[in-house]
C-alpha cells in the first residue's frame, strides 16, 4: 500500500489538498519513495513472465533486471518501453536502453523515469557485461538516482548492482542479481536506500518454451516467489503468463516480432493496486557477434564419424556437394543434417527471422538444441552463400 499511497499523494487530486505535507513528507523521506518507486516492474517482458527475468537477461532489459546477462546480446540494440502504474491518469513511468556488444563485453546505458510534474525520479544506468569461459557471465551497473520536488529542491545518490548468469546446457540457466551493494543513502536522513537480492532458474524444455523460477528478497521484507512461462506459438507470437507471491499477483502478456522490431504488451493484477498496463519496443540492428561459438581450429572442418550406416553415408555425400544455405533453407531441407529434426529446424528458422541472416557457418550455435558436438558435425554441409 506505501506504493499506492505515495503515487496518490503526488496524484492531481493530492497536489490540490496536501501539496505542502506532501512536499514536506518527500522531502524528509526520499528513501522511500526511491525505494518504492524501484521495485515497480520494469520490463515488458519480464512483466508478463511474473516479473522473472534474472536467469534469462538476454535482451537490453538486463541493464536493469541482471547485468550479467549483457553479454550474451549478440547485436546493438535499442529498447524503450512506457507503463502507467495502477491506472494513475498524471503519473508516467518508463525507461529507455541501448546495448553495445563487443567479442566478449558488452556495455550499456539505461534510463528510469517517474514524474508528474509535482515530483520527478531519474535512474541513470552504466552497465558492462563479461563473459568467461562459455558458460559463465558477469556485470556490473553503476547507479545515479536523483529526486527533485518541485520548489522544494533535489537530492541524488550513487549505487552499485552486480549481477551472474551461468548456462549449465542448452536448456537450463542459473541467474542472480543484488541491487545497491554500498548500501547507498539519499538525502540527510542517515537510512540506506534498500537492498534486494532475487535468485533463478530458466529452463528451455523444448525450443518454443521458457519457465523461469526466481526468487526476490529486499531486506527486512519477506521473500517472494516468482514464475513465468513464455510460449513461442509461432515465430512472430510469443505468448507469456506469470504470477508471484506477497503480495498475490498476475501477470500475462505477449510479444510480436516484426523484424527487425520486437513490440511487447504486458499487464499485472494486484489485489490492492489494481491493474497495471506496459507496452515496449526494441529494435536490434548491426551485424552478429558469436561469442559462444569461439572454436579451436582444428574444429573448424571436424571429420564426419566412420562408423555410419551406407544410407547415411550417401546423404552426408550428397549434402557436402551441394551444402545447405542456413539462409535460405526451409524446414524440409534442414532436417537433412545430422541431429536436426522438425523442431530445431523451426527453431533455425525462428532465430533467422528475429535476428537476420547468419554471417558465418559457426552462428548457427547460437540457435537453441545445437549444441558443440552436433554444430561440428553440422559445419562442413552448410554455407551461408
Amino acid at each position: 500500500m506505501i506504493v499506492k499511497l505515495i503515487l496518490r499523494l503526488i496524484s492531481v487530486e493530492s497536489r490540490k489538498l496536501t501539496t505542502l505535507p506532501t512536499c514536506i513528507i518527500l522531502l524528509m523521506f526520499p528513501q522511500i519513495i526511491l525505494s518504492q518507486i524501484s521495485n515497480l516492474p520494469i520490463g515488458t517482458r519480464s512483466l508478463g513472465m511474473g516479473v522473472t527475468y534474472v536467469a534469462l537477461a538476454n535482451s537490453a532489459d538486463a541493464i536493469f533486471l541482471n547485468p550479467g546477462g549483457l553479454s550474451q546480446i549478440e547485436r546493438k540494440e535499442l529498447l524503450v518501453f512506457y507503463q502507467k502504474p495502477f491506472g494513475l491518469e498524471d503519473v508516467n513511468f518508463g525507461s529507455a536502453a541501448f546495448i553495445l556488444p563487443f567479442s566478449k563485453i558488452s556495455t550499456g546505458i539505461g534510463i528510469i523515469s517517474l514524474n508528474n510534474g509535482l515530483l520527478s525520479e531519474q535512474t541513470l544506468k552504466f552497465a558492462i557485461g563479461k563473459q568467461v569461459e562459455q558458460k559463465f557471465y558477469y556485470g556490473l551497473a553503476l547507479n545515479y538516482s536523483s529526486l527533485q520536488i518541485k520548489n522544494y529542491g533535489s537530492t541524488s545518490t550513487f549505487g552499485l548492482d552486480i549481477g551472474l548468469l551461468m548456462h549449465l546446457n542448452n536448456k537450463m540457466r542459473l541467474g542472480f542479481q543484488a541491487q545497491n551493494l554500498n548500501r547507498s543513502n539519499i538525502g540527510k536522513t542517515k537510512e540506506t536506500m534498500p537492498q534486494s537480492i532475487k535468485s533463478g532458474v530458466s529452463i528451455s524444455p523444448t525450443p518454443e518454451l521458457i519457465l523461469n523460477l526466481e526468487i526476490f528478497k529486499e531486506i527486512e521484507f519477506a521473500e517472494e516467489i516468482r514464475f513465468g512461462i513464455e510460449y513461442e506459438l509461432i515465430p512472430s507470437l510469443s505468448l507469456r503468463l506469470g504470477t508471484a507471491s506477497n503480495p498475490d499477483r498476475f501477470s500475462s502478456g505477449f510479444g510480436i516480432t516484426i523484424n527487425p522490431f520486437l513490440i511487447d504488451y504486458a499487464f499485472f493484477s494486484h489485489n490492492d493496486l489494481g491493474l497495471t498496463h506496459q507496452v515496449s519496443l526494441s529494435i536490434k540492428f548491426g551485424k552478429l557477434n558469436s561469442k559462444n561459438l569461439t572454436l579451436p581450429e582444428e574444429h573448424s572442418l571436424p571429420l564426419i564419424q566412420k562408423k555410419q550406416s551406407q544410407s547415411k553415408k550417401i546423404e552426408v555425400e550428397k549434402t557436402d556437394n551441394n551444402p545447405i544455405n542456413i539462409n535460405t533453407a526451409e524446414v524440409k531441407d534442414l532436417v537433412n543434417l545430422p541431429g536436426i529434426g522438425k523442431k530445431t529446424a523451426s527453431a533455425i528458422i525462428n532465430f533467422r527471422k528475429k535476428n537476420g541472416e547468419f554471417k558465418k557457418k559457426e552462428d548457427l550455435g547460437l540457435v537453441k538444441g545445437i549444441g558443440k558436438n552436433k554444430l561440428e558435425k553440422i559445419l562442413p554441409l552448410i554455407t551461408v552463400k
